[in-house]
């Protein structure tokens, strides 16, 4: 290994301050918190880093605390205390899955959450030492080489997978992560984060080499009647130690039988909160409304298996299209704004006619509701989008 210097931090922006130092006098600096990933980079010459920032120095990084109903977890917080840990257990079930599903025992003791979500691919070109993309070179080996690990969708120019596990789930469960940088501290939401390589083949995030992600924020889960349903599955080619072939993070939010992340898509626009409905899918949630409707409804026998581990189960009782917009009407309470996509669903006319009482029912308690997209001439918005 190439001889470094290790320099211990005090604080966030005194990393930032030493890492900066560093590059003022023509020295390589790397951030270190669980040091797995970065010890075989290192091993391998893969980095060469003159200086080491050891952010483990810095008190308060490696706690879970609650915020509201939420939690913030540092990112120093190592992948076994995070698949352990009550409160991520009982409330992000996902998250929990994730990091319990992280590599070896081994590893989760030392790694860290921010490392999992920032480590380099596990190409086997890149880590092999090939002049690839990702390592200032200008060819991806993987195309036309060895790629059965590689990527099938969204690929190009690199077509490397990102290796984390808790990154899908932080996604779906639309986390914030805060960073600090030169710049100091800023937020973005977790879907923003990662970068393809389309956008910038050397790098699979928006960090700059000065920059570090410091923690990473989760909102409250939602209230009943809304219940959460969460779980993260791999697929591996063997049990322990490797990666995901391919893996899924999934977050539902039932109230009653309607997914409402399925159907509403919340954005907040800075003071305004923006719900985007899919005619689309509220209408197929309509039909199968209207087909079911009649049926007696069979309670779910509880399932001790592996999806809903860890979770109580819930009944999902909705028998009529009018309890079906109704419950759509609650989630609508608490927007400023709905914006109606896929439009062309609203030529189907009873279908039309509960849409519109249902957005007739938000004007009138002061919201605004705007169109995407062409709307039939029969519908009536009152603006467009």
């Amino acid at each position: 290994m190439k001889t470094l210097t290790n320099a211990n931090a005090r604080t966030l922006p005194d990393a930032v301050a030493l890492v900066q130092q560093a590059h003022r006098d023509g020295r390589q600096a790397s951030f270190s918190g669980g040091g797995s990933d970065l010890l075989g980079l290192v091993k391998e010459r893969i980095i060469t880093p003159d200086v080491v920032v050891n952010l483990k120095t810095i008190g308060g990084q490696d706690q879970i605390a609650p915020v509201g109903r939420g939690a913030r977890i540092g990112g120093l917080v190592t992948l076994d205390a995070l698949s352990h840990n009550a409160l991520v257990r009982r409330q992000f079930t996902v998250l929990a899955d994730a990091a319990e599903g992280v590599a070896t025992p081994q590893i989760r003791n030392v790694g860290t959450l921010a490392g999992n979500l920032c480590q380099r691919p596990w190409c086997w070109y890149y880590r092999n030492g090939f002049p690839c993309y990702k390592a200032g070179g200008n060819r991806c080996f993987s195309f036309a080489g060895e790629n059965q690990f590689h990527a099938i969708f969204g690929g190009g120019p690199s077509y490397i997978v990102h290796p984390s596990d808790t990154a899908p789930a932080l996604v779906a469960l639309d986390a914030v992560f805060h960073l600090v940088g030169p710049a100091g501290r800023r937020e973005m939401p977790a879907s923003e984060f990662f970068v393809l390589p389309r956008r910038d083949p050397a790098r699979e995030n928006v960090l700059g080499d000065e920059d570090l992600l410091a923690a990473v924020e989760i909102p409250a889960p939602p209230v009943p009647p809304v219940v959460r349903r969460s779980a993260y599955h791999k697929v591996m080619d063997r049990e322990a130690w490797t990666h995901a072939i391919v893996s899924a993070a999934v977050v539902l939010e039932m109230d009653g039988a309607v997914n409402r992340r399925d159907l509403l898509l919340l954005r907040t626009d800075r003071d305004t909160r923006v719900v985007e409905l899919s005619c689309e899918r509220l209408y197929m949630q309509y039909q199968h409304t209207r087909l079911t409707m009649d049926r007696p409804v069979q309670p779910p026998a509880p399932d001790p298996g592996e999806l809903w581990d860890h979770e109580q189960p819930a009944v999902f009782d909705i028998r009529t299209t009018q309890e079906l917009f109704g419950a759509v009407d609650r989630e609508l309470r608490t927007a400023d704004v709905v914006r109606v996509v896929d439009t062309g669903w609203l030529a189907v006319d009873a279908f039309r006619r509960d849409v519109e009482d249902l957005l007739a029912a938000f004007r009138r308690r002061g919201g605004r509701v705007e169109y995407q997209g062409v709307v039939p001439s029969h519908a009536a918005p009152s603006s467009h989008c």
